[in-house]
């Protein structure tokens, strides 16, 4: 077309250019038979021999001529004219969801009304299995009377055909994608349900859950970081509202809604007033597992209630069940207390560190001024031991003169810190500082590798292990099911790790290889380290010197 609009696509009279993108331009038609207004998508000529681009534009036409749902955005015609294709569909005249966040946020009881309308649309796709995958306020709809509708399904994926067109390929919107989406894992309804409370979010605070720099940091923070609380931004809003906010955008698929309606459900509970129960609140800052994450431009040029419980009754005869809970807790306690008097001396407690190894963990103490400083210290070739693990606390105004020196570091060749979120090294000295990380998202329970050449962490629920030598990080593993990773701690001879998950207290082999496989409770366990500690809370970790204790 070369940038010319049309005047005719097959029997339709062009009027005007609607939109364009990457893989389609939409234009506002008349239909002379009808004489209605219709859209009409086309596929540009520049695409038209990229096999991907066609079967993803004709997949589109015939996905929404399947579903035929009153809340999704019609088809009524498709074909091809001059070998280019394109598909006719409903023209809305209401604009979108977008053009009406621009003058506010919606009320609780409107954003109910339109989550009461679009849910059945995605629950009936879902069900014929087709994943929307890329909901956002600009693909919902209104028509003249102000009811909305679901569009653009251009990147909708068959749960049953996960690999058919896209490939590996990351596509989506990086502000609305799922952590699963955004690792390129499968996905099925419960990822439209982490768009949609996306949107709900948005629609509601004003503004996105995740914002980055970049379209890339967007996307680790969707899978690293805890979701934000709502009422710390819009504090007037009920506090159910909260509630369906954290369980839509749980990382882990298994503790959001279901399915949509449920979600749908719960709004309108809130804007009725009533009393909403989700049961336990999902782990906020629960991790998916990543895989090495793909950037990827997509299409466009874009990186692309229930009042109680499913399946339960109210809970009834409470102080009955608060009797049995208190007499539970009273026999555990005698039997805990028993078991120190009686086998103390065998419990493996970590001993007191001595005074070669002075440890000290990420502070997260408020009163001290930022940015906080964690330090790991690389064992000196010369002496082989780790000389010392110390906080220091770094202005950002320091200078080639002023670089602050730790003290107490002995023959350490190397630093690894933490400063404004991100890893550093540098030499004793202050000099050679050098950033690793560019990310800006929560990390801790730094450790140098046997070899010196990596540095490990936890960030979320994942352990990254960043190169020196190349200064990228990677994933090493994480535990998509687990509530808690809050320690790591190799041996000083390099032998075995330890890791601290859910409270329990892991020692297993340092083995790289094997590590990468390892996604939760069972699998640490398959590793036949020579214990896991079950018997207290463990939140930490300390080697002793001779790596035995």
């Amino acid at each position: 077309m070369g940038g010319m609009i049309p005047e005719k696509i097959g029997r339709y009279e062009i009027k005007s250019e609607l939109g364009r993108g990457g893989m389609a331009t939409v234009y506002r038609a008349v239909d002379p038979r009808s004489e209605r207004e219709v859209a009409i998508k086309v596929l540009p000529r520049e695409m038209l021999h990229d096999p991907q681009f066609r079967t993803r534009f004709e997949r589109e036409a015939k996905t929404i001529a399947m579903l035929e749902h009153p809340a999704i955005v019609p088809v009524y015609d498709f074909g091809e004219d001059d070998g280019q294709p394109y598909f006719v569909m409903r023209y809305m005249t209401g604009g979108s969801l977008s053009d009406r966040l621009r003058s506010g946020q919606l009320t609780v009881p409107e954003t109910a009304r339109l989550f009461a309308r679009l849910a059945p649309a995605l629950d009936s796709a879902h069900k014929k299995g087709i994943i929307h995958r890329d909901l956002k306020p600009a693909n919902i709809l209104f028509d003249q009377y102000g009811e909305p509708y679901i569009s653009d399904f251009g990147i909708a994926k068959l749960t049953e055909a996960q690999g058919s067109v896209t490939g590996s390929a990351i596509v989506g919107t990086p502000a609305y994608m799922s952590p699963e989406q955004a690792q390129g894992n499968a996905v099925d309804g419960r990822s439209d349900v982490y768009g949609m409370g996306v949107i709900l979010f948005e629609a509601l605070a004003g503004q996105q859950p995740f914002s980055g720099d970049t379209p890339m940091s967007v996307v680790v923070k969707h899978i690293t970081d805890p979701v934000p609380h709502i009422l710390d931004l819009k504090p007037d809003l009920p506090g159910g509202v909260e509630k369906i906010v954290e369980k839509a955008l749980a990382k882990d698929p298994a503790e959001r809604f279901s399915n949509c309606q449920l979600m749908a459900d719960a709004l309108g509970t809130i804007a009725r007033g009533e009393t909403l129960y989700l049961g336990p609140a999902p782990t906020a800052s629960r991790m998916a597992a990543p895989k090495t994450l793909i950037a990827s431009k997509g299409a466009g040029g874009t990186p692309t209630l229930i009042t109680k419980p499913e399946g339960t009754e109210a809970p009834r005869k409470r102080s009955f069940i608060w009797v049995g809970i208190l007499l539970s807790m009273v026999f555990i306690t005698v039997v805990v207390v028993g078991g120190i008097l009686l086998f103390g001396n065998q419990i493996p407690l970590a001993t007191a560190p001595s005074p070669t190894l002075e440890i000290a963990r990420p502070t997260r103490t408020p009163e001290l001024p930022e940015p906080t400083i964690t330090v790991a210290v690389l064992p000196s070739e010369t002496t082989g031991t780790p000389e010392s693990v110390s906080t220091e606390t770094l202005h950002p105004a320091a200078t080639e003169t002023s670089k602050p020196v730790p003290s107490g570091l002995g023959g350490a060749d190397m630093i690894a810190l933490l400063s404004g979120k991100n890893l550093w090294t540098m030499h004793p000295d202050g000099s050679e500082l050098r950033q690793l990380t560019f990310d800006g998202t929560e990390k801790h329970s730094l450790a140098w590798s046997p070899d010196g050449n990596s540095i490990l962490y936890i960030s979320g629920k994942c352990i990254l292990i960043a190169d020196l030598a190349t200064g990228a990080s990677e994933n090493l593993t994480c535990f998509l099911a687990s509530r808690y990773l809050e320690d790591l701690a190799i041996s000083p001879d390099g032998t075995q790790i330890a890791i601290s998950m859910d409270r329990l207290l892991y020692v297993v082999p340092y083995d790289i290889e094997k590590l990468r496989s390892v996604k939760n409770h069972t699998d640490l366990n398959n590793l036949k380290g020579c214990f896991t500690f079950k018997s207290l809370a463990v939140k930490a970790v300390v080697w002793s010197d001779d790596s035995k204790k």
